[in-house]
This record gives structure tokens, sequence and C-alpha cells, in this order.
């Protein structure tokens, strides 16, 4: 199992990062995206441990290359679908694959952004085999796709548009790295949304 180990002052150790470390309320809202983007860098360039002052320093300067697509105008926050919209769609698909680039650039390491839909189940497993974690971004409406947190199973949040970093898996969940811990979300809910769920690689170049 390969994840970003993120460690607290009092020895805490958490499972990635978590956007709620953000002091501005739209990233809060939508920087899930910037989080999956960073991981997978510094686990691409060998960093799999990292002190949590340290690692919210490199969220600042990630969150300034890895923009969530905004409003152009400012917007009133208000409720929709029972979530608040902060003016932000999130990071999309397409700021990821571009913005990754130049963020591991950053890090003088030269990457390209695998991504796949068809076929995941196996190329997830492949991967992970290989100690490789994998990119997800849930863009299923409607919330409907589980996650339960693995400390406490029946705590469950469903999920919308929401990217997850695949660290593990079982016969029937994926476990996935979000907001700095364990989650598990069930295969059976990956496939019956698959047409809506995306995966992606990060590739050094030259390996």
């Amino acid at each position: 199992m390969n994840y970003l180990k993120i460690t607290d002052y009092d020895g805490r150790v958490y499972c990635g990062g978590n956007q709620s470390w953000f002091d501005d309320v739209v990233m809060i809202n939508s920087g899930c995206g910037i989080v999956a983007a960073l991981d997978n860098v510094l686990l691409a360039s060998g960093v799999d441990q990292i002190s949590k002052s340290d690692y919210k320093n490199l969220l600042t300067e990630a969150s300034g290359i890895v923009r969530p697509r905004m409003f152009p105008f400012k917007v009133k926050q208000r409720k929709i679908f029972g979530g608040t919209f902060m003016g932000s769609f999130g990071v999309t698909f397409g700021i990821l694959r571009r913005k990754a680039v130049k963020l591991a650039a950053g890090r003088d390491l030269d990457i390209k952004v695998r991504v796949f839909r068809t076929g995941h189940a196996a190329k997830v497993t492949a991967a992970l085999k290989e100690g490789r974690p994998v990119i997800m971004l849930i863009t299923a409406p409607f919330k409907n796709l589980r996650m339960y947190w693995e400390v406490e199973p029946k705590n469950v949040s469903h999920q919308g548009f929401h990217w997850v970093t695949i660290i593990d898996e079982d016969e029937v969940n994926y476990i996935v790295s979000s907001w700095g811990e364990r989650y598990l979300i069930p295969k059976e809910d990956v496939n019956k949304v698959s047409v809506l769920v995306r995966f992606a690689m990060l590739d050094i170049k030259g390996r």
C-alpha cells in the first residue's frame, strides 16, 4: 500500500491531505482535486512521509497552480441539491491533467497523466500491485456513491463530484484516501456509475 503519510505535531498520522486545511472557504469546499494532485505528485517524486506543517505550505503553493474552475463573477452562496454552491465547479479533469504536469515540473519531475475509464477494475488492480496509487474522480450525480469511514463503517457519506486517491482494495471495496483518512468505496457502487467515474495515474517519462 503506497500512500502519503502526513504527521501532525502530536504524532498523529494522516492518510493523505485534507482540503479542510485550507483557510479559504471556497478551497475547503472544492479543493479535493488540489489535494489529489499534490499527494500523487509527491508520491511520484518519492516522498511518502511529510510533516503537516510542510504539507500545508506545499498545499498553499499547489493551490496557485491547480486552481478550481470559478465563475467569472462573484456569486452568493446557495443551496443546490442539498449542498452549498460557492461559485466554484472544483478542479475539472482537464485542469488536473494539465496542472499536475506543471506541479510536477516544479519538483524537477517530468510526468504524463494517463487517464482511463473503461476496463478500470483490471487497470486499478494492476497499478496497486505495482504499489502505484490511482486518482479517481467521482462525477456521479445526486451523490449516489457511498463512502464509508474505515474507523466507523456506519459513518456513511454520499459523494457526487469528488476527487479521491485509491491506495488499496479488497474483494468488495476500494480503499481510498480522502480528507486525511481512509475510506471504503464499494466496487459495486463504482460499477453502477462507471460511465460517470474517471481514473488517472501519473507516469514518469523515461521510466
